[in-house]
Parts: structure tokens; C-alpha cells; sequence
């Protein structure tokens, strides 16, 4: 397991690092999902600046990523989501989230930490289905 979570007050922080993969981002996508806090959330928090190899194993990522997120919305639609990435092929696949018709959560890439929190920090209000954001 090449990442770890960590429960925040109002959302959770994924951090990954050294060689990871889709497998590992999925698998910590139904974590979250399944967590009792869940429909607490108000942010997720994506962190791959320790990542130093990552791995695609399927073609299907994004889209299941997407649909399982979008299934998720139907109990809480009050989630953003930030990435933090300056790897091109980390920052491609989460642009291809982003631009995904089924990503129900408005969501940014930023190359720093601080950025990441300073936009999360600022929570959304209630609502149905988010606008997506890049």
C-alpha cells in the first residue's frame, strides 16, 4: 500500500508516495466512500507530489472513478476536491476526471499544498449536484 489517509474535521487527506497506481487510488476511493464519516465530508484532498512512479492498469480508471463518485453524490453532493500533483501524467488524469461527464464534485489541480488547503478551507454550501471546475 503505497498511500495513507488521514480524517480531517471537515474532510480527509489521501497521500500518496513512491510507486502507486490506479489499483491503490481505487481502493482508497471506496474507503472513503464507505466510511462512516462520509456524508460529513466537505473536501478530499488528492496529494501525489511523493509519488515516483505511477502506474495505469486500466483504460476504464477515470470512468469508474467518475461513476463510483457519482454514485456517492446521491448522499453527499457537498464534497470538493483538490489535487495536488506536479507529475504531466498525474495532472493529465485528473484533468480527464475533471472533464468527465459523470464527476459530480467541483474539483482543481494545484502544484502546492498550500493552495490545496486555502481552497478547501472555504467549504461549499449545501447543495445537489456540483459544477465541475479546472
Amino acid at each position: 500500500m503505497s498511500y495513507e489517509m488521514i480524517w480531517e474535521k471537515r474532510g480527509v487527506y489521501r497521500r500518496y508516495y513512491g510507486h502507486s497506481s490506479d489499483l491503490e487510488v481505487s481502493e482508497s476511493v471506496n474507503l472513503t466512500h464507505s466510511s462512516d464519516k462520509f456524508d460529513e465530508l466537505r473536501y478530499v484532498i488528492l496529494d501525489f507530489l511523493d509519488v515516483t512512479a505511477f502506474e495505469v492498469t486500466s483504460h476504464a480508471f477515470i470512468q469508474e472513478t467518475s461513476a463510483l463518485d457519482a454514485a456517492a453524490a446521491h448522499s453527499n453532493p457537498n464534497i470538493k476536491i483538490a489535487v495536488v500533483a506536479a507529475d504531466p501524467e498525474i495532472t493529465t488524469l485528473a484533468k480527464e476526471y475533471i472533464a468527465n461527464e459523470l464527476t459530480p464534485y467541483p474539483t482543481r489541480i494545484y502544484s502546492n499544498m498550500a493552495d490545496a488547503r486555502n481552497w478547501v478551507s472555504v467549504c461549499l454550501p449545501p447543495q445537489g449536484r456540483s459544477r465541475k471546475i479546472m
